[in-house]
């Protein structure tokens, strides 16, 4: 149902119930988006709140309340920012290309952004179309491998740094990871039985203690190529 121009009325002009459902009941209908999709025929400018500290959204846009998703976006032409991409009820966030079929930008509900890298496995992770740069840490570090770069990623060459403090405070210790090929990489080694590596295989990247009883914070800069 479309909106319909209301009628300025006039004193003593008489009016009709089909003249009241039409011009209130149905375009009140129409504002309350009961028929439809409403049009704004100008620019929406929402000023509540604008001059106080802390104001309350101007928009709110609400999450579906589907069974499982939570997908809620916002559209301006070719792109959508969005909440829940894949309707499965993770409230992650994205920025989607329509004309591409991409997501550009992502970020997971642990705080990690990827761009380009729809599932990122460090804070901030850039996949390009032939390379990677990914910024990584882990606080407690032991011997369960945690995912600094997934497999199946281009890697032909790789360079970075990665900085390691064992939990015994003994001195962090700092490693260039720079390489013609993929390699793995101990990052700490104290000579005494403790050890802790970055391992390549499969074309992806992963860090664990490989010895000793020790836990490890790590951060570790890595690019690919």
């Amino acid at each position: 149902m479309a909106w319909t121009s209301p009628t300025t009325w006039s004193v003593g002009a008489v009016v009709t119930a089909s003249q009241l459902n039409t011009q209130i009941r149905d375009n009140l209908r129409y504002l309350k988006g009961l028929d439809g999709a409403v049009q704004i025929e100008n620019t929406l400018q929402p000023g509540y709140g604008f001059n106080t500290q802390f104001p309350a959204a101007a928009i709110s846009i609400p999450a579906s309340t589907h069974a499982t998703s939570r997908r809620a976006l916002f559209a301006v032409d070719d792109w959508q920012f969005m909440q829940d991409f894949n309707g499965n009820g993770t409230k992650d966030f994205a920025f989607y290309q329509v004309s591409a079929s991409l997501r550009r930008l992502v970020i997971d509900t642990s705080g990690r952004v990827g761009i380009g890298a729809t599932s990122p496995t460090g804070q901030f992770h850039v996949k390009g179309a032939i390379s990677n740069w990914i910024f990584f840490e882990f606080d407690a570090l032991a011997g369960v491998a945690q995912t600094v770069l997934a497999t199946s990623s281009l890697s032909y060459a790789m360079a970075g740094t990665a900085i390691c403090r064992p939990s015994n405070g003994a001195s962090p210790t700092t490693t260039s990871l720079a390489a013609n090929n993929p390699t793995s990489f101990n990052i700490y080694n104290d000579g005494g039985g403790n050890n802790c590596q970055l391992t390549y295989a499969s074309g992806g990247f992963t860090v664990a203690r490989t010895a000793g009883a020790l836990t490890y914070k790590v951060s570790i800069f890595l690019q690919t190529l």
